[in-house]
């Protein structure tokens, strides 16, 4: 067994008689938040250890489940995307924003035959990605360093499919208006735009950045001082801004139509038609992540149904979207 102790945690690595290895991540405060502590990984010892070094003990579990759980970011992949497209073979797809690659890695498994692009602005997310590569011998990946927030990397083309797998709610509200637009642009004509994991702006829950109730509805001063003083996510000393670069505030299917719309752009939003999906509803339902609480997130896919059909909005806790450009 190897240990490794970092200002908060102890996380231990040792090989099962399987050949993987399992991790466990041991807090040394109480008030140390830790998304998953423990996993079991196919990874060798140094990508755990890269791993480690740039997510930290807290999100090392949660960062390798994203790309080897097929429960978690595939099964969002895998059928959201796939449920709303067509065409398999021969594409040209764009992963903006990829992070450490766990989306990207699992776009080459859906899409052998695709020429990938994974495009990130942090440089060390990027040596993951590079690392994740290796491991699996990807050929037709390359990861693109981004040259700034504001741009895409210089003679990228364009795309069959573009995929923001939970990166959205992380652009700056300036960022939406002008970047996201930009982004668009690089889709081929009938190409797909695919959004996912973004949570909702007015859910009544905000779980992905605070873990706190109700304040999504409640002004910009009075939810940064409310985080600061109740969240239990260890983001105490961020700024608003920090907050916002976090994701806090997720987005909306309007604002999203809105900002695309008013650039000039003809677009369609694609109906799931695969898997016997008939609405964003279903689908959320379906590719939603939460395996503990089944009974509960049957009963929130009722009041969903319930409210969408008095009030004719769809109202789901994040955003899964396919968005053609015609």
């Amino acid at each position: 067994m190897k240990e490794i102790l970092t200002d908060n945690c102890v996380v231990k690595i040792k090989k099962n008689d399987r050949g993987y290895n399992d991790i466990k991540v041991v807090s040394k405060s109480e008030n140390y938040f830790i998304n998953q502590d423990s996993c079991q990984t196919a990874y060798p010892l140094d990508l755990i250890e890269k791993i480690l070094e740039v997510k930290g003990p807290a999100y090392l579990c949660d960062e390798i489940l994203r790309e080897e759980d097929t429960n978690y970011v595939q099964t969002h992949l895998e059928i959201g995307l796939l449920s709303t497209i067509t065409k398999k073979d021969n594409l040209r797809i764009l992963d903006f924003g990829c992070g450490s690659g766990s989306s990207t890695i699992i776009l080459n498994r859906l899409f052998p035959n695709a020429k990938i692009i994974g495009v990130e602005l942090e440089e060390k997310f990027v040596s993951i990605c590079n690392a994740r590569k290796d491991f699996y011998d990807a050929k037709n990946i390359e990861f693109i360093l981004s040259p700034n927030q504001n741009v895409l990397p210089d003679n990228i083309g364009d795309f069959d499919i573009v995929i923001l797998s939970a990166v959205f709610e992380h652009l700056l509200p300036k960022e939406r208006k002008t970047l996201f637009p930009v982004i668009f642009s690089h889709l081929k004509n009938n190409g797909i735009l695919y959004l996912d994991q973004t949570p909702h702006r007015y859910w009544p829950f905000e779980s992905h950045t605070t873990g706190l109730p109700l304040i999504n509805f409640l002004p910009d001063k009075v939810t940064h001082y409310l985080t600061k003083k109740f969240s239990k996510r260890n983001i105490q000393d961020c700024s608003w801004n920090d907050l916002l670069r976090k994701g806090i505030r997720g987005g909306t299917v309007n604002e999203i139509n809105r900002i695309l719309v008013d650039n000039g752009f003809d677009i369609e939003i694609i109906r799931p038609f695969k898997y016997n999906l008939r609405n964003h509803i279903d689908l959320w339902y379906r590719i939603s992540s939460d395996r503990r609480a089944s009974k509960f997130k049957y009963l929130v896919f009722q009041i969903i149904k319930m409210f969408k059909l008095i009030t004719g909005y769809t109202l789901v806790p994040s955003i899964t979207l396919s968005i053609k450009r015609l």
